[in-house]
């Protein structure tokens, strides 16, 4: 992942919190709504991957969080190509 992109994409998520920190989002995959805490302890620092932004095809049309199950879907998919995170 680019540093540029990842830090334009941060600022985004981080423009958009409540006052509680969290951002309320719809999964673009599934369409399940879910929580994102991208200033706190969200749920996928706590997942064993990170996956690439820009996501490479045929995942391209994905431009915000995913849901759980399917970040980790889509990681699978990947055969890997996520990064890890020592989790």
């Amino acid at each position: 992942m680019a540093p540029d992109h990842f830090a334009k994409a941060r600022a985004e998520a981080l423009a958009s919190v409540d006052p509680a920190g969290r951002r309320e989002l719809v999964c673009e995959r599934c369409g399940v709504r879910f929580a994102c805490r991208p200033a706190g302890s969200c749920w996928c620092n706590h997942e064993a991957f990170r996956l690439p932004v820009p996501l490479p095809e045929p995942f391209t049309n994905f431009g915000d969080c995913l849901c759980p199950a399917c970040l980790r879907h889509v990681a699978a998919a990947l055969g890997g190509a996520g990064t890890p995170t020592g989790n």
